[in-house]
């Protein structure tokens, strides 16, 4: 390059340098082609980037991509970012300036706000009171349930959900054997007897109907038939100088004794209802349906059935509690009389124990508590709150399929009979008077204790004694009991002082614990030197001391 083009050069680097320093209001580019922005003069306006024009910048950046360059303003305005070109979307709709920080949005429809207001306020009242009546409700029904039921130191059965087999006592130790009495206060007579056995371990009940003719011995001495035993035990005990309290609790357990005499079982608990909370009580949960198998006709209650005769016809009816009351309580309307009776009686328990389980009735405050009032001093019990509920858990766990209605005389089971005996008309167990031997024998063998229901244990009994006949005695013994009794015979010994027991099965521990109770000895696990047994869960080999036992 020659002299005098660097001087030309340098000269209009150097004009250009100290135009820039002077604060030159025209546009220029950099060395890169973008304009650069200059610094506004003193007391000067600033540059106005709007006044470029496309060929004073690389490119045109107003283009469809949303590229926009920002237009600075005035420097004297708000600080809102407007100066640096940014445009503020709420700007006219939002209004930041309301006292409280409260936004415009909700201050639109203040009228809408009010009615919200006043909606949650009301709704947050009923809930309140909803809160405050269930509670009452529940509150008031647990009082009542417990006026009721105040039982305490009779309650002594455990529901065995996890006892273990060294727990065990005695057979049939689980099984629930509760007393249901139908009272007739008029007469202070028993109009109706109940045995409700439960059994918790098979999930099982069985509902055992006493006649109330059935002619007894009393407690306290002399004879009767069963529906007076309450009254006359109650009579002895007044007489005797026990307050009232003392003298009923002395007549439940007069009848309590009475009634275990019969069956040969441990009653647990009792329950008397008179004829108002029966009525009052299926009342309370809708009514009872029953399928009545043929008319009742019962001239003698006519006059309470409106004059007609026909308390039931036949087929499926719903019962109030009014008619449900009269179909248990007519005696002279069927064949069999008092036996008949007893059977529809059981029809009526277990109608409502259905209803009550379908409705859920012990889980609803309400129904409780309209129980519990129709029950007030209407039932007496000794069992207790705790009691109720674990009878309640066990019940809701038994299906209709398992729950049995027992007659004592219905075919082909026909233990008692109907005669005369001193002077009136009674019933009585077939064998004689007072002989409730086959009566007891039945019992035992449909009350099975659960556990060996569950585990099915075969038995061999062998006669280790001179005594003839003790095996096969033993094994009606434990036949009745629900043991499965597979061979009996003779020992090849006869020379045993002792009972001795031996257990073959490595997976039935309870019925091991029952034998070893029941024989008083501990278990062996290997047969005698030179006896074989195939196919037995136990073998007992009896000795002398059974001979004092048997």
């Amino acid at each position: 390059m020659s002299s005098l083009n660097r001087a030309i050069l340098k000269f209009t680097f150097m004009s250009n340098f100290k135009q820039n320093l002077t604060g030159s209001n025209q546009p220029r580019s950099g060395i890169d082609g973008l304009i650069r922005r200059s610094r506004p003069s003193p007391g000067g306006s600033g540059r106005n980037r709007s006044s470029l024009t496309t060929k004073d910048t690389l490119a045109n950046f107003n283009k469809p991509e949303g590229f926009t360059a920002r237009n600075r303003g005035s420097q004297s305005g708000s600080p809102d970012g407007t100066q640096l070109g940014r445009r503020p979307v709420y700007k006219k709709d939002l209004d930041l300036s309301l006292p409280g920080g409260v936004s415009s949005r909700k201050m639109k429809n203040p009228k809408k706000r009010d009615r919200k207001k006043v909606f949650k306020r009301a709704a947050l009242s009923l809930v309140t009171i909803a809160i405050l009546v269930g509670g009452y409700m529940i509150g008031s029904a647990f009082l009542q349930v417990r006026s009721v039921f105040q039982g305490g130191s009779a309650s002594n059965v455990e529901m065995c959900e996890d006892i273990q087999p060294a727990d065990l006592i005695e057979e049939d130790q689980c099984r629930m054997n509760i007393l249901v009495l139908g009272v007739d206060d008029a007469a202070s007579l028993t109009d109706s007897m109940i045995v409700a056995s439960i059994d918790p371990i098979d999930n099982s009940a069985k509902l055992i109907s006493i006649p109330r003719d059935t002619y007894v011995q009393l407690p306290s001495g002399g004879q009767s038939k069963i529906n007076a035993v309450y009254s006359l035990e109650k009579q002895n005990a007044l007489v005797q100088g026990q307050n009232d309290d003392d003298a009923e609790t002395t007549a439940m357990k007069g009848v309590e004794e009475t009634v275990e005499d019969i069956l040969d079982i441990e009653i647990n608990y009792y329950v008397t209802i008179n004829f108002e909370a029966f009525e009052r009580a299926i009342d309370t949960v809708g009514g009872v349906t029953v399928n009545v198998q043929e008319p009742l006709y019962d001239q003698t209650m006519a006059h309470l059935n409106n004059g007609n005769p026909l308390l039931a016809p036949a087929g499926e009816q719903n019962f109030d509690g009014y008619r449900a009351l009269m179909y248990a309580r007519s005696r002279l309307g069927s064949a069999r009389g008092d036996f008949d009776r007893s059977e529809r009686q059981r029809e009526i328990m277990l109608a409502l124990r259905n209803k009550v389980f379908s409705l859920g009735t012990f889980g609803n405050p309400v129904k409780i508590s309209q129980l519990m009032d129709a029950f007030g001093d209407n039932v007496r019990t000794n069992l207790s709150l705790d009691d109720v509920r674990k009878l309640y858990d066990v019940a809701g766990r038994i299906d209709d399929s398992r729950v049995e209605s027992i007659g004592l005389a219905d075919p082909p089971i026909e233990l008692l009979t109907t005669g005369m005996y001193d002077g009136q008309s009674v019933v009585y167990p077939v064998l004689g008077i007072f002989q409730f031997q086959d009566v007891q024998q039945y019992i035992a063998s449909i009350l099975v204790d659960g556990f060996i229901k569950r585990e099915n244990p075969t038995v061999a009994i062998l006669n280790g004694t001179t005594t003839p006949g003790l095996a096969g005695t033993y094994e009606q013994k434990l036949t009745q009991l629900g043991y499965n009794v597979v061979q009996v015979g003779d020992a090849p010994n006869t020379d045993y002082q002792s009972t001795e027991f031996i257990s073959l099965a490595e997976d039935k521990p309870y019925t091991e614990r029952y034998m070893e109770l029941r024989f008083k000895t501990e278990t062996k696990r290997n047969l005698p030197s030179g006896m074989q047994l195939d196919q037995v869960d136990f073998v007992i080999i009896l000795g002398n001391n059974e001979t004092f036992n048997n």
